[in-house]
């Protein structure tokens, strides 16, 4: 955990005493099936009490959640491989590490935990995260609106990341690159093709995967 503003707690054994654990299971997406924990704290925590609800906040989760090899393991060099072992001790730091340089905000409870040598990425689990219903998005337009706002939230964010150790300012980097409007055009094309290529491998993954299963696991008719 690092210091990020008023939000973060100071260190108190009785705040993070651990009154339970439960594993959390049939749920993520690129996550599926990965290691994955919820861990109750002792501790208060205000921002879980709104205007119109009552109770202390007594309701500290984290969710502990394994981080595997990153993609990008597989096409270092040698030299490349010595240089990112510098840099990150394990996959769950560099994922630390890409959260709190890319975004404004960070949660505070951001961290790493190393169990039985595999490691693991902390963080806290909010009573307000929610995902958008995109089945009710049937209208062309509407759904187009919806990315836009997407795109520019994602990107305000990433814009106001932190300044401490990035070479150079994303914004600018990304001016610099996609300044131009032929520059921009080229790079939407590029990434609706690389979605539509993605959707269809994820098409022939899923044939793949049910006939495993059918095959393996052939379910009582």
């Amino acid at each position: 955990m690092m210091h990020m503003g008023w939000h973060i707690k100071n260190w108190d054994d009785d705040f993070f005493t651990v009154l339970d654990v439960a594993a959390r299971v049939g749920s993520g997406v690129g996550s599926y099936g990965v290691d994955r924990y919820y861990v109750l704290l002792k501790g208060e925590d205000d921002l879980h009490v709104g205007r119109d609800h009552e109770g202390d906040g007594t309701a500290i989760i984290l969710d502990v959640k394994l981080e595997p090899t990153g993609a990008v393991a597989g096409v270092l060099t040698e030299e490349e491989k010595a240089w990112y072992d510098i840099l990150f001790a394990h996959d769950a730091q560099r994922a630390v590490e890409a959260q709190r340089r890319l975004t404004s905000y960070v949660d505070p409870y951001t961290g790493w935990i190393t169990l039985d040598g595999r490691a693991f990425v902390v963080r806290q689990r909010s009573p307000w995260k929610s995902s958008p219903d995109l089945d009710a998005l049937t209208d062309p337009d509407e759904f187009i609106d919806f990315m836009e706002e997407v795109a520019i939230a994602t990107a305000t964010s990433h814009a106001r990341g932190t300044e401490s150790k990035s070479p150079g300012q994303f914004k600018h980097v990304i001016a610099s690159a996609l300044g131009h409007w032929a520059d921009r055009a080229a790079w939407g094309k590029a990434v609706a093709s690389a979605a539509m290529h993605y959707r269809e491998q994820v098409l022939l993954d899923w044939q793949c995967f049910k006939k495993f299963v059918d095959k393996e696991y052939p379910m009582d008719s």
